[in-house]
């Protein structure tokens, strides 16, 4: 089975506990928040623009 460079990247986030991803779907990344779904644990959240995005919501770790 062949791995691809977002499952490699998704599966070592998870590693060092990296529950979450944001980001905006776009032309460019289509198939990342596919390849985000093949990695247990770990989740995308699709924001419409990179504006509703806001940082003060997180919690600080």
């Amino acid at each position: 089975m062949q791995m691809t460079i977002g499952n490699f990247f998704f599966m070592h986030l998870r590693q060092v506990g990296i529950e979450h991803v944001f980001g905006v779907p776009g032309d460019f990344n289509l198939q990342l928040p596919e390849q985000v779904k093949e990695v247990e644990g770990i989740e995308f959240i699709g924001t419409c623009n990179e504006l509703k995005f806001n940082c003060h919501e997180l919690p600080i770790l």
